[in-house]
Order: structure tokens, then C-alpha cells, then sequence
């Protein structure tokens, strides 16, 4: 996805421009292995955000709470975006 076609109107929209190039790279570079890469790239930020979370002091339980916190919502979020498109293709149909 080209990056030029969206707008960066937010931090979260930077993080997930930044995301969609950089997942666009690793798939370029590794993508010849037999798994696809992606999934270890963000295994990788993960534990680098963590990381970094815990160096500005969040403590453990904190950070715990903010991860289940994003957790749920991007499931609650993703359940939602399923029973549009099934919505959205029953009326199709």
C-alpha cells in the first residue's frame, strides 16, 4: 500500500502507515522463507514496545492492564468488523 494515498492525521494513523511499510519490507526481504514473516515482526515490536514501556517506569501490572486493555478492544473492534461484512454481503446476495 502506498503510503502517499493516506493521510497521517493522528499518531495512530502514523503507527499504522509506518506498520503497513515496514511489514511491506520485511515481506520483500524474508518473504521467500516458507513462513510468512509478519507475524515475527510484530512478535518482535511487541517485545520491543514492552521493553521500552518498562524503561519509562510502567511497572508490570500497568502495563498488563494497558495491553489487555488494547487486546480487547481490537478483538471487540475486529467482531465488529466481521458482522458488518457479513451484514454488508448477506444484503448482496
Amino acid at each position: 500500500m502506498k503510503k502517499k494515498n493516506l493521510k497521517e492525521n493522528s499518531i495512530c494513523d502514523f503507527a499504522n502507515l509506518s506498520l503497513i511499510e515496514l511489514e511491506d519490507e520485511v515481506v520483500r526481504i524474508f518473504g521467500k522463507n516458507k513462513k510468512p514473516p509478519e507475524p515475527e515482526l510484530h512478535l518482535q515490536l511487541l517485545d520491543a514496545i514492552i521493553f521500552r514501556m518498562a524503561t519509562t517506569k510502567l511497572n508490570k501490572k500497568d502495563i498488563l492492564k494497558i495491553l489487555t486493555d488494547i487486546t480487547d478492544s481490537s478483538f471487540s473492534y475486529n467482531k465488529e468488523l466481521d458482522e458488518k461484512l457479513r451484514t454488508s454481503n448477506s444484503t448482496i446476495h
